[in-house]
């Protein structure tokens, strides 16, 4: 994939995901829970995918290949996909976790 297809589609990914936290916890709309979850998956994979793929090309490829492939802006990219997405399931695993306890205590 070229690095202009891989940062469209991690924008896209990262903003369906900040505009499904919006509907979910401040409209407590959440007919798509299981959508954006599923998004936060992928996201977290192909962050997973930008990392290693530009890491190695980091780690072992020449200036030019590194400067060529823009490795640096890929990296960071990737690890805000990967934070995207992890904090996503956090915070639907703490609501999961809420929801347990409320309906302990009532």
């Amino acid at each position: 994939m070229s690095f202009i297809f891989e940062t469209i589609l991690s924008v896209l990914l990262i903003l369906y995901i900040l505009i499904e936290l919006v509907r979910i916890h401040v409209f407590k709309k959440s007919n798509t829970v299981f959508l954006a979850g599923f998004i936060s998956l992928l996201l977290i994979v192909f962050g997973f995918y930008l990392a290693l793929k530009y890491g190695l090309i980091l780690d072992y490829g020449s200036l030019e290949e590194i400067n060529n492939s823009k490795a640096e802006q890929q990296i960071l990219i990737a690890v805000l996909n990967l934070g995207t997405g992890f904090f996503f399931l956090f915070i639907s695993f703490l609501q999961w976790i809420i929801r347990i306890i409320n309906r302990r205590f009532k």
